[in-house]
């Protein structure tokens, strides 16, 4: 027991707890409130009007298609490229934070402990909607899946789940 506390008291502590809140929490939400206060009140009600309007046509956002290109044989160290097309009715590709989410398989087939990799836009294809693409690099050998997400995205947002909006691929 005093081992365990030795080992583990330095690391898990109220310290390392404070420290964390300020450097995670705290200080990106003081930044964010000196920019607010640094711009002009119209600026503020833009990004509440802004977000009134992505939440009032988060309801036609969907992801429309998937592909992945796998290579023939894929090793550890390769990229796979995948791409995702958005449907988004009333919002432009700035208002869109798409995502991979991969990770390893277990044995119900969910992804574990996933790892997020952001995907840039591309274009906008009528029909299509608006293409996104990310390389995908493969760090570990094993059943690995994706998926792909996209989320709300203004520079104001303190955290991408803040509005509670998600889209993912079927």
């Amino acid at each position: 027991m005093r081992t365990a506390m030795r080992a583990l008291c330095p690391v898990f502590n109220t310290n390392r707890m404070v420290h964390q809140y300020v450097v995670e929490a705290y200080c990106p939400a003081e930044g964010r409130r000196a920019r607010w206060r640094r711009t002009a009140s119209a600026a503020r009600a833009r990004w509440h009007t802004g977000r009134r309007r992505c939440a009032g046509a988060w309801k036609g956002v969907r992801v429309a298609r998937v592909e992945v290109g796998l290579p023939p044989e894929s090793h550890v160290g390769t990229e796979v490229e995948v791409r995702a097309w958005m449907q988004a009715p009333g919002l432009a590709p700035e208002d869109l934070a798409a995502q991979v989410l991969l990770g390893k398989l277990s044995e119900t087939r969910d992804i574990v402990e996933p790892e997020i990799v952001p995907m840039t836009y591309q274009e906008t294809a009528p029909g299509d909607g608006m293409l996104f693409r990310a390389n995908v690099p493969c760090k570990r050998s094993g059943a690995h899946g994706l998926t792909v997400r996209v989320l709300p995205r203004h520079e104001d947002l303190g955290h991408p789940h803040e509005t509670g909006l998600i889209a993912w691929a079927g």
